[in-house]
């Protein structure tokens, strides 16, 4: 980072104290403005020195890290509202906590090992790097890659009985394909979302 010219030192020592006064969370937050141009209206200078200062900050705390490298949580960020723990009134849609970890393990294990790991090493880098957007986009195209290849296989009885017990070895509920079905509609609906605001975002 450039140091900053003589008459701005005392300005910009003030906005690295006040940067350094605020939660690991309100850091995040105000990074992840920046980073989609909330900004532009204040100088670009003191926009890149609080953009620098905040990535060290939450480099330095670990909570970005934590927060946005957590494979399986970025990927079921869209079912999270429907989530209970406990008994789950699926006519209602709403979807147990538990069914998700032994999906993952499905995922991460038998249906995409790969694409696993390359997912991994993606959003490893960029969560190193603070960079929310890139982690959720990288979830968004392991998300896409899994919605194809489980409705294939969940359209056909035979391989979706086959998904249905090698969900119940990792100790999945009873009900889990009605789970794995709402997730994966859920899943759909989110990504469809994303792909039309960036539609209404093109000039």
């Amino acid at each position: 980072m450039p140091t900053p010219n003589a008459p701005q030192d005392f300005a910009l020592q003030q906005l690295s104290a006040h940067l350094r006064t605020l939660s690991p969370p309100m850091q995040a937050e105000l990074l992840q403005k920046i980073r989609t141009n909330s900004f532009s209206d204040l100088d670009l200078q003191h926009v890149k020195f609080m953009e620098h200062e905040l990535t060290v900050l939450l480099a330095q705390s670990k909570y970005q890290q934590d927060r946005i490298g957590n494979l399986s949580r970025l990927f079921f960020e869209p079912v999270e509202k429907f989530l209970v723990d406990g008994m789950a009134d699926r006519s209602k849609g709403e979807i147990p906590r538990n069914s998700l970890k032994p999906l993952w393990l499905f995922i991460s294990h038998d249906l995409l090992p790969e694409e696993t790991k390359q997912y991994s090493e993606t959003v490893r880098r960029a969560a190193k790097a603070s960079n929310e957007q890139q982690c959720l986009q990288a979830a968004q195209e392991f998300q896409k890659t899994f919605v194809e290849l489980i409705s294939r296989m969940l359209a056909a009885s035979e391989r979706a009985e086959k998904v249905r017990q090698r969900l119940t070895s990792y100790m999945a509920p009873p009900e889990i394909l009605t789970d794995v079905h709402r997730i994966v509609a859920t899943i759909k609906d989110a990504l469809r979302a994303t792909a039309d605001a960036g539609k209404l975002s093109e000039p």
